[in-house]
């Protein structure tokens, strides 16, 4: 019953989490036997899951809307991210096919170098306003 507050809540929205799983399912080629599966779950409990009779578990929701390569917010609400993760594989597919081996390569480089840096960016300790100032420079050798 984890999910009947949400859905009493979105009581305006015609179409159910169920309905919308069931349709990305269909989209993806996805059985309910292949949720049984990757849920590691009985094929009935995805059977009253998806036609309404019974409501799973947030970590099963989190769990299945990444098996549908879907938000949760899609999944519960309807909502669509603007980083639908399908759409953004649709468009950076179309657009690799425009390109050459070694422009590809060079895509691939650059993109791992941003990740690189941005990991970089998220693990650096900031630097408060006073480490910056009054602290001497050294200089080894040389001028």
């Amino acid at each position: 019953m984890a999910l009947q507050s949400a859905n009493q809540c979105n009581h305006m929205t015609t179409k159910t989490w169920y309905k919308r799983a069931r349709e990305l399912m269909k989209d993806l080629g996805i059985s309910q036997d292949d949720v049984a599966d990757y849920m590691k779950i009985t094929r009935p409990a995805v059977g009253h899951w998806l036609s309404g009779r019974r409501e799973p578990n947030i970590e099963n929701i989190i769990r299945l809307s990444e098996m549908l390569r879907t938000s949760t917010d899609y999944l519960l609400k309807g909502k669509k991210s603007s980083l639908d993760m399908d759409d953004i594989d649709r468009k950076v597919i179309g657009l690799m096919d425009e390109l050459s081996p070694t422009q590809i390569a060079r895509l691939i480089e650059a993109m791992e170098k941003l990740v690189a840096e941005n990991y970089e960016i998220r693990h650096t300790p900031k630097r408060t306003h006073a480490s910056r100032i009054n602290k001497p420079t050294m200089s080894f050798g040389g001028s």
